[in-house]
C-alpha cells in the first residue's frame, strides 16, 4: 500500500465533531480533585486534550466515582480524532453513575453521534484493505474445497482469498451490500461465491445484523451452505431472545433438507440442523429431522443432543426416553454389515465395525444416563462401551480407554474402570484413571482401597503427592453423604437481568487502553508495527510480501476496532433496554 494513501487514510480519521453538550451533574468534589478538575477545563478551552485528560484523570484518582468527572472524559476524548469509542465509554460511565442527570438526553444525542463516527472510522479501515488486496500479486497456493470449491492453484488465488477476508469485514461490520458485492467479485473470479456468502450471513448474524443476514441467504442457491447460513440466522436469532423466529429459519432448513437426495447430506446437515433445533427448545422439530436422516447412528447422535436438551431442562423422564432411543438405533448400527452402513451413510468407515464410533456413542449415552439420574443404566452402558474399546487397535485405544475408565469410576463402577484401565497403555492415562478410581474409592468408604490405587500409582510423581488429598477430599464426601438429615440444598434464586454498571465500562476502558485506540490514525499510518501490538508473537511467513504484511495488519486492525464496537454496542443497547441511546 502506498505512503500516499496510508497518510490519505489517516486524513479520514482527522476530522473533530460534535459540538460540547448540556451541562452535566455535579457532585461536591474534594479540594485537590476539584482543582486537578479545573485545570483540566482550563487546557480544554485551549483545546489542550491531552492534557485536559491528564488532569481529569488525575481528579478521578482522588474522586474515582464522581460522574462530572467521566463526562468531561467523555467530551475531551470525544476531541482526538480515533477515540470515539473511548469517549463513548466514558458517556456510558457518566449514565450509569446518573441516569436521570439533566443532560441525559443530550448525551444520548452525542452517543448517537459518535457511533456514527465510529462506522465512518470502520468503512474507512475496511476500504484500506481492500486496496491493499488489489495490490496483492497473483500468488498460487492450494486450496481443498471451502471457497474454491475444489483443489485449485489458479494464480489469482492469493489475491481472492483476501478478498474473501474483505467481504467478511463488511459483514462484520453490517455492511451486507458491500459485503454481497465483494462476494459476487469472488464468484466472477471463477470461485465459490455461495461458501463466501453463507460466511457473510453467519458475520453478519453474529454482528447483529439479522434482517440483513436473511436476505443475503436467500440469495443462496447451494443446499449446504445454504443450510450453513440459516443454522447461523437461527443461533443469532435465538441468542437474541426470538425463539420464534429462530424455530421458522429451522423449519425453512428442514423442508429443504425434505427435498435432498444426497445420503449423505441428509445426514450430515439434518444432524446440524437437529441438534440447533434441539438447542432452542424444538424437541418435536429436531425429531422429525431425525426421521428424515438413513443412518442409525446419525440418528443415535440427534438423540443424544436431544436427552442433553432435555436435561438442561430439568426433564430427566424425557431424556431416559430419548437415550432408550439413540441406543435402539445404536444397536440397530451395529448390527448391520459394513456394506449396509456404508450405503446407510454414504461414507467410509474407518473400521469395518465401527467400534471407535461405537464406543464414543456408548460412553456418550451413559454420562447423559448419569446426568439423568439413572446411575444403573450408566454403568450398564458404560460396560457395552468397554467391549468396544477393547476392539479399537492402535494408540487410540489407549486414550479412549482412560476416558472411559474415568467415566466408569465417577458413577461409581470401580470394578469397571480397574478393567478399563488395563487397556491403557500411555503414562498419562493410566495417571487420569488412578486419580478418578482414587476418588471413586474414597466417595464410597473405601480409603483401604483408594490407598492401595494410590500406591500402584507412586511411580507417578505428582499423583503420589496429591493422593493424600484427593483420598480425603473422597472420605469427606462419604461422610458428608451418610450424615443423616443433611437438609436439602436451597433452590437457585431465579436470575436477574445483568445491568451495565460504571465499572463495566471503566473495565471496558481499559481494555480500550492500548495505542490502537488512543491514536487510531497513527496505528494505521504504521500498520504493520500495531500488528505486532494487536497480534504479538505473530509468525509470517518467510515468503510473504511487505504488501501482504500490510493488508495482514490491516486486517486485524479492521478485526479489533469492528470487535470493540460490538462490545459497546451491546452495552449500549443492555444499558439502556435495547432502545438506541
Amino acid at each position: 500500500m502506498s505512503k500516499r494513501m496510508i497518510v490519505g487514510l489517516a486524513a479520514a480519521f482527522a476530522l473533530l465533531i460534535v459540538p460540547v453538550v448540556a451541562t452535566a451533574e455535579t457532585t461536591s468534589l474534594p479540594a485537590d480533585a476539584q482543582q486537578a478538575l479545573d485545570k483540566g477545563l482550563a487546557a480544554a478551552k485551549q483545546q489542550q486534550w491531552e492534557i485536559a485528560i491528564q488532569n481529569f484523570q488525575d481528579a478521578r484518582k482522588i474522586a474515582p466515582d464522581a460522574p462530572e468527572i467521566f463526562y468531561d472524559l467523555g467530551l475531551a476524548e470525544s476531541k482526538i480524532a480515533g477515540r470515539e469509542l473511548r469517549a463513548i465509554a466514558w458517556f456510558g460511565a457518566y449514565l450509569a453513575t446518573s441516569p436521570n442527570a439533566p443532560n441525559a438526553a443530550a448525551v444520548k444525542d452525542f452517543i448517537a453521534a459518535l457511533r456514527i463516527k465510529v462506522r465512518g472510522n470502520i468503512d474507512s479501515l475496511i476500504k484500506a484493505t481492500e486496496v491493499a488486496d488489489n495490490s496483492l500479486p497473483d500468488t498460487p497456493i492450494r486450496h481443498d474445497g471451502g471457497i474454491t470449491g475444489k483443489l485449485t492453484n489458479k494464480p489469482d488465488q492469493d489475491r481472492i482469498m483476501s478478498l474473501y477476508r474483505v467481504a467478511t469485514l463488511w459483514a462484520s461490520a453490517g455492511n451486507s451490500a458491500n459485503a454481497n458485492a465483494t462476494a459476487h467479485r469472488i464468484g466472477r473470479a471463477g470461485y465459490n461465491e455461495a461458501s463466501s456468502l453463507s460466511d457473510i450471513v453467519a458475520a453478519l448474524a453474529n454482528s447483529g445484523y439479522i434482517e440483513d443476514a436473511i436476505k443475503t441467504a436467500a440469495s443462496i442457491d447451494d443446499s449446504v451452505f445454504s443450510n450453513s447460513a440459516n443454522l447461523a440466522i437461527a443461533a443469532a436469532q435465538a441468542k437474541a431472545g426470538d425463539l420464534t423466529s429462530a424455530r421458522a429459519t429451522l423449519m425453512t432448513a428442514q423442508a429443504r433438507l425434505g427435498k435432498e437426495k444426497s445420503v449423505y447430506l441428509r445426514n450430515s446437515q439434518g444432524g446440524d440442523l437437529a441438534r440447533a433445533q434441539a438447542n432452542i427448545g424444538d424437541i418435536a422439530g429436531a425429531e422429525k429431522t431425525a426421521a428424515m436422516m438413513p443412518s442409525p447412528i446419525a440418528k443415535a447422535w440427534v438423540h443424544l443432543a436431544i436427552a442433553e436438551a432435555q436435561i438442561k431442562a430439568g426433564d430427566r423422564a424425557a431424556a431416559q426416553a430419548s437415550l432408550a432411543i439413540a441406543q435402539k438405533a445404536t444397536d440397530l448400527w451395529n448390527s448391520l454389515s459394513a456394506a449396509q452402513k456404508s450405503t446407510r451413510c454414504n461414507c467410509t468407515l474407518s473400521e469395518p465395525q465401527d467400534q471407535s464410533t461405537l464406543d464414543v456413542v456408548e460412553r456418550r449415552i451413559g454420562e447423559l444416563l448419569a446426568d439423568a439420574g439413572d446411575i444403573t443404566g450408566a454403568r450398564s452402558t458404560l460396560r457395552i462401551a468397554q467391549k468396544y474399546t477393547r476392539l479399537i487397535a492402535g494408540t487410540r485405544k489407549s486414550s479412549e480407554a482412560a476416558l472411559l475408565a474415568s467415566r466408569q469410576a465417577d458413577v461409581g463402577d470401580v470394578a469397571g474402570a480397574q478393567d478399563t484401565a488395563r487397556l491403557i497403555s500411555d503414562k498419562v492415562g493410566k495417571a487420569d484413571a488412578a486419580r478418578a478410581i482414587m476418588a471413586a474409592q474414597a466417595r464410597a468408604g473405601d480409603a483401604a482401597g483408594a490407598q492401595k490405587t494410590a500406591d500402584a500409582a507412586k511411580d507417578d510423581p505428582y499423583l503420589a503427592k496429591m493422593a493424600k488429598y484427593i483420598i480425603a477430599d473422597g472420605l469427606a464426601q462419604h461422610a458428608s453423604s451418610t450424615q443423616a438429615g443433611t437438609p436439602p440444598k436451597a433452590a437457585a434464586a431465579a436470575p436477574t437481568p445483568a445491568v451495565v454498571s460504571t465499572s463495566d465500562w471503566i473495565r471496558e476502558l481499559d481494555t480500550l487502553n492500548t495505542p490502537l485506540f488512543l491514536d487510531l490514525p497513527g496505528s494505521v499510518k504504521a500498520p504493520q508495527q500495531t500488528y505486532k501490538i494487536i497480534a504479538p508473537g505473530a509468525s509470517s511467513e518467510p515468503t510473504e510480501t511487505d504488501t501482504k504484511r500490510t493488508f495482514k495488519a490491516l486486517v486485524a486492525i479492521a478485526q479489533t476496532v469492528i470487535a470493540a464496537n460490538d462490545t459497546v454496542d451491546a452495552m449500549l443497547k443492555q444499558q439502556f433496554g435495547g432502545a438506541k441511546p
